[in-house]
This record gives C-alpha cells, structure tokens and sequence, in this order.
C-alpha cells in the first residue's frame, strides 16, 4: 500500500465543502507512541490526545476562497492502528481520516495551501 496524504473535496448543492484528509499521523505530525495511545482511547479523551495535531493542521492547512483564507470545521476523525509496530513501519501505513466542512457559497475558486513548516513526509495528492 503506498503511503501518501490525500486531500478530497466535494461540493454540494447547497455549497457546502466536503473535505477528507487521508494522512499516516503516526509518521508525520505525531510521534508513533503518541498516535498509538490516540486510536487506544475513547470519547473526549481521544480528541484531547489528538488536539495538539488538529490544532497545528488548523493553524497550518489553509483553503483559500477567491484568496481570502477560510477556516474549515472539522466535523469528525477516525483514526485506527493494528499495532504499535505497525504505526512505526513506514511500509504498513496506518491511515488517519479526518473530515471538515467548509461553507464555499459565493466564492468561485477554491485552493488549499500547506504552510512551509508543515512537513509531510509523504507525497500529498489533492
């Protein structure tokens, strides 16, 4: 399985972007440790062990409308690994998802921007 970060938008009748973000955190913007113990908990607590990284993709993983920076919301994540080991082999990618709404009516072209400090380790497919 090729591992790269993957980057989806759909639009909908109503103007609403879909955004899916595939991407290996246990490769990149965490440690293997910190992600493993993430898939291990549940509720509230594994959102709390996952906000450090959804706050720096908040800050980092811009979507520009017609230029002007837009902010999605994100609306849900599944994140799931079969080991630890797993997690820290670059040749068994465990694949977080991660889904955002963003509010696109009026707007006539959408880009996403990735800041220079945000290093992916893996190519990223939009």
């Amino acid at each position: 399985m090729l591992n790269m970060t993957n980057i989806g938008i759909t639009v909908d009748a109503e103007q609403q972007a879909v955004i899916t973000l595939r991407i290996d955190l246990g490769q990149s913007l965490m440690t293997a440790e910190a992600y493993w113990g993430a898939t291990q908990a549940i509720g509230v607590e594994q959102r709390e062990l996952l906000q450090p990284t959804l706050d720096r993709l908040g800050r980092d993983l811009s979507f520009l409308l017609d230029g002007k920076v837009q902010r999605p919301q994100l609306t849900g994540f599944e994140i799931s690994a079969t080991s630890l080991a797993a997690i820290q082999n670059p040749l068994t990618p465990q694949m977080a998802t991660l889904y955002y709404q963003l509010d696109v009516s009026g707007g006539t072209h959408l880009n996403v921007q990735l800041a220079d400090q945000l290093e992916i380790p893996w190519p990223c497919l939009m």
